[in-house]
């Protein structure tokens, strides 16, 4: 193979593990809330309308010319949401720029996750987690997959127990690496 199909291959690989990481925090997410919560202003949001928010971004992102118009997808997308939705939006906008090397981004928008959720949703310190990680911060990291496993462990309506062992692995993990 010449460089041109390893680079062309290399992208589309790329495409298909943010869209399998989008697919996977959407399945965690909801599996690890109500389907009918209120959010804190007193909204009822919906999985479906959560779902279809989340689904119309990622085709937006999926074709954007580059991370800053994917980021922006996700920006827009946000300013529309309801509260429940935009705490999604932007843990997938952090899984999303952590996967494309955008960091600083990822660790705001997973950190605004985490102050709309009041701190109750294990995917936004779960999405904090990675970036830190990423950014060899295994302290930070260390703090939010803790956090994130004890949020997942005070969610009385979660049906999703795989979540807690992952976390739990990359506790000791993150520890290891101190």
């Amino acid at each position: 193979m010449n460089k041109k199909t390893i680079k062309k291959l290399l992208v589309v690989t790329g495409g298909v593990l943010v869209l399998a990481a989008v697919i996977l925090g959407i399945w965690v997410y909801q599996s690890n809330t109500n389907s009918n919560d209120s959010d804190t202003d007193g909204s009822a949001t919906t999985g479906i309308e959560t779902v279809d928010t989340v689904a119309a971004t990622h085709a937006a992102v999926n074709e954007a010319n580059g991370v800053e118009e994917g980021l922006k997808a996700y920006d827009d997308a946000i300013k529309n949401a309801s509260n429940d939705t935009t705490i999604t939006l932007n843990v997938n906008k952090s899984l999303y720029a952590s996967s494309k090397g955008s960091l600083d981004t990822a660790v705001t928008a997973a950190n605004e996750a985490i102050a709309k959720s009041d701190g109750k949703d294990n995917q936004a310190y779960f999405a904090a987690a990675v970036a830190y990680e990423q950014k060899g911060d295994y302290s930070k990291a260390l703090e939010n997959y803790k956090k994130a496993l004890e949020a997942f462990n005070s969610d009385t309506s979660r049906t999703n127990s795989s979540s807690g062992a992952y976390y739990q692995k990359k506790i000791t993990e993150m520890e290891g690496k101190l």
